[in-house]
């Protein structure tokens, strides 16, 4: 009785199939892929915000930088060719094109060039040329007055001068076969032309000053003719010493085709010897920086067809090198004290010179041109703390986590992946040699068979502002200096360490034992995934190039400090592609006479194909147009996300203005 009441209760209860247990083994371990599949799907999604916060965080703490230098402000900065031309042309696809024409949506994002097999490209000396994401970055006519002279002490040693540190660093400073700096230019004030009209012997008004010029144009033979201030004359400095030196001039002016309309820029640079008398010339020799030989290039010869325009002419006396930190009678000389740190020392003669502009006497200021070397080195300033942690450690956290590691510095074949197209493995932050007499020649892309072409065969590299010097451990062997790659931190165990020169690759003090309390610190690093700050900065003033007197092609005929006007659209202005989506302000004259200052109006974006420009439309038609300037600076980071790069970029209106 008992057996057949448990049956019916078994028989009364229906149980599962083997279909049906399979069908629900089935769909659990569906939903178990997709849950799987969505976990990769939301940490990118988790890293890319990550990674964009850090974006916004780079470029914050870089605007705040250039904010705290308003005065510094360059002209500009533009990329330019690996020679540090901006108007210079690269292979592209059958043929080249101009760098300020380059459209960035068509490009591939390389870090350096391939050919169409795919093979990075060198030159002759055997340095790769950078790719669109290391595009050159010129920094255009950086500003500072001349600073008074004082003991500097820096990595190259110790001297006495004016100490000026640039805004970015480190610095490209290719040298040529004879040492010479080949990529960075120091430029004084522009000089006042102070007699355009005598065509005599010697200038009606003598020039005495060394801020003055006289020149006039020859419609005889179609050339320039010059006159400076003569050698052997005192001058109205304050030393009142002869011009016993040569000195070199840079000089720029435009010419117009009488036929076509065309306009062109002609510049280079002229040495006055140290025997001139101060008589008018056109023969001066011009100077080719690349040539050991001073040569003639016919800068002074207009050439017949053309017409020079007087307005665009332009003059300034040329800085020059100082390689044995002798400064003489010559104001206008330089050292390039460090280019990793960016610090340039200057004749403290310069700082007691003063020029009279717009009737004001102005101390003598410095236009700065360089190229900035590597935008994959990251820098970051700290300030060490007054008060420290309990055990009197200090940790620096930087930006971006993932420091990039070189493993054993000694060893050049081992150290995480990295895109420097000879090798497999990072091998140090900075690639270069030493020359005989110490000087530094920074060049990114060089190829590296020995660690006697690494500056710097280190990860980090922790830099004293004050001094210049080296942060290193006061006691290797306790580790007082260690490094968290992963999460990008640096832990000191004291603030007590020593100073030492990274240019001779020794560890012997040249301050020992320095508390670090108070005292500021400049960071420099790579990271794992190839982060990088990319800068455009508008020229503060645009030529105009023609006054829409010839037809043009605008993406091969701007140059990039230019804008460019069509005779048969009055209120479109257009300017070089690679100022895409930023600000300009314009002063015009509108059609019925009114005069407009200040328009603000954004470039159009970039085009879809390279058969047309970017370009801004006016209000109003315009008859005349009287000043074009730029009102922005556009900082993008960049960062590598699964093989591909990703971006974030800000535009900055109207930066120190």
């Amino acid at each position: 009785m008992k057996a057949m009441i448990n049956k019916k209760i078994l028989q009364g209860r229906r149980g599962s199939t083997l279909i049906e247990i399979l069908v629900t083994i089935f769909v659990l371990t569906g939903g178990l892929f997709v849950l799987y599949g969505m976990y990769p799907q939301g940490f990118n999604i988790l890293e890319n915000a990550k990674n964009i916060n850090t974006a916004k965080g780079l470029i914050q703490t870089n605007i705040s930088d250039l904010q705290s230098r308003a005065g510094n402000l360059p002209f500009a900065i533009v990329p330019c060719d690996d020679s540090g031309d901006p108007d210079g042309s690269i292979p592209q696809g059958n043929g080249t094109v101009k760098i300020s024409a380059l459209n960035p949506n068509l490009t591939d994002k390389d870090t350096f060039e391939k050919d169409e097999n795919g093979n990075y490209k060198a030159d002759a000396a055997g340095v790769y040329s950078r790719g669109s994401l290391l595009r050159s970055r010129k920094v255009v006519g950086e500003k500072t007055e001349i600073p008074g002279g004082d003991y500097v002490t820096t990595a190259n040693g110790n001297l006495y001068g004016g100490k000026y540190t640039l805004l970015f660093s480190p610095i490209d400073t290719a040298r040529d076969s004879r040492g010479k700096l080949i990529r960075f230019r120091i430029e004084g004030p522009d000089m006042k032309l102070s007699d355009n009209s005598a065509t005599s012997e010697y200038p009606v008004n003598q020039i005495w000053t060394d801020a003055e010029f006289g020149c006039y144009f020859s419609e005889y033979d179609s050339r320039l003719y010059f006159a400076f201030l003569p050698s052997g004359a005192y001058t109205t400095m304050d030393y009142s010493a002869r011009l016993d030196y040569d000195r070199k001039y840079s000089v720029s002016y435009m010419v117009r085709n009488q036929t076509t309309g065309q306009v062109f820029r002609k510049e280079g640079a002229i040495r006055v010897g140290s025997d001139y008398d101060g008589r008018w010339s056109s023969i001066f020799y011009d100077y080719d920086e690349n040539d050991p030989e001073l040569n003639t290039t016919n800068l002074m010869d207009v050439g017949n067809g053309y017409t020079f325009l007087e307005d665009s002419l332009r003059v300034r006396r040329i800085f020059e090198e100082v390689t044995d930190a002798d400064f003489g009678r010559d104001p206008y000389q330089f050292v390039m004290a460090d280019p990793i740190v960016g610090t340039v020392v200057f004749n403290p003669l310069g700082a007691s010179l003063s020029f009279e502009s717009e009737g004001k006497k102005k101390p003598l200021s410095a236009s700065i041109d360089y190229m900035i070397y590597d935008p994959r080195i990251i820098s970051q300033d700290f300030q060490f703390p007054s008060n420290h942690d309990y055990d009197g450690s200090v940790k620096l956290k930087l930006h971006t986590g993932g420091i990039l590691g070189v493993g054993n510095p000694s060893d050049i074949t081992d150290g995480a992946g990295t895109e420097n197209p000879d090798e497999a493995t990072f091998e140090g932050l900075m690639r270069g040699r030493f020359d005989q007499s110490g000087n530094v020649n920074l060049q990114l892309g060089r190829r590296i068979s020995s660690l006697d072409e690494l500056v710097l065969p280190q990860s980090v590299l922790i830099i004293d502002m004050q001094t210049g010097l080296r942060v290193f451990p006061a006691d290797a062997d306790a580790s007082d200096i260690s490094i968290d790659f992963g999460n990008g931190v640096i832990n000191f165990r004291s603030t007590k360490v020593n100073l030492i020169s990274w240019s001779d690759g020794s560890s012997s003090p040249v301050i020992s034992n320095i508390d670090m309390s108070s005292r500021a610190v400049r960071v420099y690093y790579r990271t794992d995934n190839d982060w990088l700050v990319k800068y455009v900065k508008l020229p503060d003033l645009f030529m105009d190039n023609g006054k829409g007197e010839k037809n043009y092609n605008v993406n091969m005929d701007l140059n990039w400090d230019e804008y460019g006007i069509s005779a048969n659209e009055p209120s479109r202005i257009y300017f070089p592609q690679e100022y895409a989506g930023l600000d300009v302000l314009v002063d015009y004259t509108d059609e019925d006479g009114n005069t407009i200052y200040g328009e603000l109006q954004k470039i159009s974006d970039f085009p879809e194909n390279n058969e047309s420009s970017c370009y801004i439309t006016l209000k109003n038609d315009a008859r005349d147009v009287a000043n074009v300037r730029g009102s922005g600076v556009n900082i993008g980071a960049y960062w590598r996300n699964n093989g591909k790069f990703r971006s974030r970029d800000i535009n900055y209106s109207i930066i120190g203005q």
